[in-house]
């Protein structure tokens, strides 16, 4: 069960205590930047993160994930949503409203049909899922488990396939 924190009878007692979990209400206009979730996930990486928005679609889905956040709920959200999404991510499940279930589900096949129609091999679509995580190029060679400099070179001609500028930009 997860232990509130905040304002209320007691709340004095819970004071100094670290949180179960972290519930972030998002303007719309935040959804792109989401450095708040990046900052939580920095300081504590197994907090359990849920965004609350009033937008749902793709790309504001996908970056919530990416940045970090254990859930997604689209507002109004019920209380008990809210619990059953606090407990979904308290033990390490996904916290996904039904909405962004399905954003998510429609993100990857749109990712997973845009890699194979660029033409890219095995090893350059998993090097663009690994740069989807934001892995450096030395975490993305210890997972994939080959040299540093291979990732370079990897990298490089993804950035020709696509016309891309950037590493951000192959992702999206």
């Amino acid at each position: 069960p997860l232990t509130p924190h905040g304002s209320g009878q007691g709340a004095d007692s819970l004071a100094g205590l670290p949180p179960d979990i972290a519930l972030i209400a998002l303007q719309d206009s935040d959804l792109p930047d989401l450095a708040c979730v990046r900052k939580l996930k920095a300081l504590r990486r197994k907090l359990p993160v849920v965004v609350i928005s009033g937008q749902c679609n793709e790309e504001s889905v996908a970056r919530a994930c990416m940045a970090g956040a254990d859930g997604f709920m689209i507002k109004p959200v019920t209380a008990e949503e809210l619990a059953r999404a606090g407990n979904a991510a308290a033990q390490e499940r996904p916290a996904l409203c039904p909405e962004a279930e399905k954003a998510v589900m429609n993100f990857l096949r749109r990712v997973g049909a845009s890699l194979s129609s660029r033409g890219l091999t095995r090893r350059e679509q998993e090097i663009v899922c690994c740069l989807a995580e934001h892995l450096s190029d030395k975490e993305i060679a210890q997972r994939l488990r080959i040299a540093p400099n291979t990732v370079h070179v990897h990298l490089g001609r993804l950035l020709r396939k696509s016309g891309a500028h950037c590493r951000q930009q192959l992702v999206f």
